[in-house]
């Protein structure tokens, strides 16, 4: 697994709990490293490895659309399944961080 550091402002904590100062960080563009990022940000996370396993979690949770989110697409029943295919295509390249 690849474990991303998340900055926290000019400090950083690292998966091991320790914590350097000033460093700047180069960001990703991988979804979970931005969804890692806010999850540190919003809830304040302890360490980079908490927040990336929670970001995977979450998007891994949106694989399957709720009934809700298919009833606002404009999509006819055959249009709805192929939806579906490329929004799992969609999470599971962000799961693969393409």
């Amino acid at each position: 697994m690849k474990v991303t550091l998340i900055p926290l402002g000019k400090r950083l904590v690292f998966p091991d709990g320790h914590v350097e100062e000033g460093y700047e960080v180069k960001m990703s563009n991988t979804k979970i490293e931005q969804v890692a990022r806010a999850i540190a940000e919003a809830n304040n996370t302890p360490t980079a490895l908490d927040a990336y396993s929670l970001a995977r979690a979450a998007i891994a949770a949106m694989r399957e659309p709720t009934e809700a989110m298919l009833m606002e697409s404009s999509c006819n029943a055959v249009e709805t399944e192929r939806l579906v295919r490329d929004w799992q295509a969609m999470i599971d390249a962000a799961l693969e961080e393409k």
